[in-house]
């Protein structure tokens, strides 16, 4: 019996030597859930802050794209500034011709009045003051319309020289923007 109860003892000591492994390997299962545990949750805590990122992205992009879509349109309506500045160029440049038309029609009108002033005997004088005032009053007019016209062409290079440097800022802006 004593081999028996030395067997058992026996037993009973490598279950309790095992047992204490086992309990050993609990707890260090424990102590690596437990970590896994706060590695999930730094995990989570990370995920939540990349969603805020991504999510601030996400915002920031929206914001430029409507910054774009400003910029174009402010884009367009310079370019139809443009067009209405030349086409308002246009019509300057031909009122310039037809005042440098009056102006040669004035002259020619002069030098042949000179000339039949010169050939008119002292009875016509009557008909040619009459004819002197008339041209009087037309080189009158004329000289308001050519003032007139002095003015407009000062607006239109002032204008001109506005619109070269509109020019040359949306080709700054373009080259910047890339557009």
């Amino acid at each position: 019996m004593e081999k028996n109860t030395n067997d058992l003892f026996e037993l009973m000591s490598k279950m309790y030597s095992e047992m204490q492994s086992m309990k050993s390997e609990m707890t260090d299962m424990r102590s690596e859930m437990t970590d896994m545990k706060s590695d999930i949750s730094n995990m989570r805590s990370e995920m939540t802050d990349m969603k805020s990122d991504i999510s601030n992205m996400r915002s920031e992009m929206t914001d430029m794209k409507s910054d774009i879509s400003n910029m174009r349109s402010e884009m367009t309506d310079m370019k139809s500034d443009i067009s209405n500045m030349k086409k308002d160029i246009s019509k300057n440049s031909i009122l310039l011709e037809k005042l440098d038309s009056n102006v040669k029609l004035l002259a020619e009108g002069q030098h042949a009045f000179k000339e039949e002033l010169g050939r008119n005997t002292s009875d016509d004088k009557k008909s040619i003051n009459d004819r002197i005032e008339i041209i009087e009053q037309a080189v009158t007019y004329t000289a308001k319309e050519v003032t007139n016209l002095a003015d407009t062409i000062e607006v239109v290079k002032d204008t001109a020289a506005s619109n070269n440097m509109d020019i040359k800022i949306l080709r700054k802006i373009q080259s910047h923007s890339g557009l």
